[in-house]
């Protein structure tokens, strides 16, 4: 019975990493490609949207490092208690999670800099 339960909360543990990790990934890619206003696009020089579109990855790749490293401490301490005997399970579902939150990050500001959006 034991096993079961852990099977359970292991599988929502996971189900939950999967949710976040959508939902941030969405959430960076829209925020990073997110408009500029009409005054502060007409002051812009062209390599102003580079600069822009490189400070707004950084900052979400930064924010991605931080999830990852709180998913790191929060999963390796459940999944150390679940499943002791697999000692890399944890890394695996803390470092996915930061990559495509960061990828999403990088393809919003991918779009930000083609599309150059101003309202």
């Amino acid at each position: 019975m034991i096993r079961i339960l852990k099977a359970a909360f292991a599988v929502t543990l996971v189900a939950v990493n999967v949710c976040v990790c959508g939902y941030l990934g969405l959430f960076f890619c829209l925020s990073c490609s997110r408009m500029t206003t009409s005054y502060q696009a007409a002051r812009m020089l062209p390599v102003d949207w580079v600069f822009m579109a490189g400070r707004r990855a950084t900052e979400a790749v930064i924010v991605a490092g931080a999830l990852g490293a709180f998913l790191a401490l929060t999963n390796r301490l459940v999944f150390a208690y679940l499943f002791p005997e697999r000692e890399r399970l944890d890394w695996l579902f803390a470092g996915s999670p930061a990559i495509i939150v960061a990828l999403g990050a990088i393809l919003g500001s991918i779009l930000f800099l083609v599309e150059k959006p101003y309202m």
